[in-house]
């Protein structure tokens, strides 16, 4: 009796499984796909996803999702509809059929990788989730001349900490005399303070103010702030090329920590432009410089030092910055992972 009262308990739980699941509400989407030159992309594949259920099991279970795929018409547009639980729906270019994962190499047709975004719907009513049908843009970028470039994830400690100090960006050096560069592309400056020690929340806390600054010595170079979430959008992060104008000679961030307050200054979703070695003629044009970007924010002050990864064109006045992702000039050992590969 015990073992017939078991069995009709998981099937009664099965029937109100199945019943939870047909009373979803509908969301329906329209994606409209378009490229970074703003032409409509026809015959590309897509799909929408969202949580469909949670699987008990080991540890704390795992939760399963549900997929409908679709491909784009003639204008770019395709219209997807699917059971949702939460009301919220992810929405992405649909894989190739022999890649699992996306990553920096993965592209489709002529176009780099984008990871899409997310939709949020308001509230359901008569079965459907509102706003019924909404249209989003799903931005992916062209790709159009992927080169080889000078690529490198710096990490580095100050020789001389509280001074100012020149790094050399194609040797991927200090200058002299504390390394083999020559030519002081970025010039890294940071100052801290600390006060005496308090009691935090949960243990001592040392107070301290800190300002960091990132000088282009040489005049006409500089940097551009770009912000990029690197979570969302194409793999391809920023512009295919460098912009012609706009930078400014100086980077200056600041963050402190004090008896009940905290402020860090850089964003998850900053990234640069930077142009270097720039020579002018008598009427103030450019007629030579190198370009380059930065992924990320640049990290600096923890343990005195400053990380960043940047690519750099060595080509005067080319500013293509399109990374092939495999033909780095500082030709690293082959086991060297450590470089950035995105393009």
């Amino acid at each position: 009796m015990k073992f017939a009262f078991v069995t009709l308990s998981f099937s009664l739980l099965a029937f109100l499984n199945v019943e939870a699941i047909e009373r979803r509400p509908t969301a329906c989407l329209t994606i409209h796909v378009v490229d970074d030159s703003g032409s409509n992309v026809t015959n590309v594949a897509v799909n929408i996803s969202t949580f469909w259920r949670h699987i008990p099991g080991e540890g704390f279970g795992r939760d399963e999702g549900k997929t409908i795929f679709g491909t784009t018409d003639t204008n770019g547009l395709v219209t997807l509809s699917i059971p949702c639980l939460t009301g919220h729906i992810n929405y992405s270019l649909r894989l190739p059929d022999n890649v699992k994962f996306f990553n920096a190499h993965t592209s489709i047709s002529g176009f780099y990788w984008s990871n899409g975004g997310r939709v949020r719907f308001n509230a359901s009513q008569n079965g459907k989730w509102h706003p019924w049908n909404p249209t989003v843009e799903l931005k992916i970028k062209r790709i159009i001349n992927p080169i080889p470039l000078y690529v490198k994830t710096a990490k580095l400690k100050y020789p001389m900490l509280g001074k100012p100090c020149g790094f050399d960006l194609l040797k991927a050096d200090w200058v002299k005399p504390y390394g083999k560069g020559e030519i002081s592309d970025f010039v890294f400056s940071t100052q801290t303070t600390y006060g005496e020690e308090i009691d935090g929340p949960f243990q001592k806390i040392r107070p301290f103010e800190s300002r960091f600054s990132l000088e282009c010595p040489n005049v006409g170079d500089g940097t551009i702030v770009v912000y990029a979430d690197p979570q969302t959008g194409s793999v391809l992060r920023l512009p295919h090329e460098a912009p012609q104008e706009g930078y400014a000679k100086q980077l200056s961030q600041a963050k402190y920590i004090r008896e009940k307050e905290r402020y860090l200054e850089t964003r998850e979703d900053e990234n640069y432009f930077f142009r270097i070695r720039t020579e002018k003629d008598e009427e103030g044009n450019i007629v030579s410089a190198l370009y380059g970007k930065i992924h990320g924010a640049i990290q600096w002050g923890w343990g005195g030092g400053v990380v960043f990864s940047y690519y750099l064109n060595p080509t005067p006045n080319d500013r293509n910055l399109e990374f092939d992702g495999k033909n780095n000039l500082f030709k690293p050992d082959w086991r060297d992972t450590s470089w950035p590969t995105e393009p």
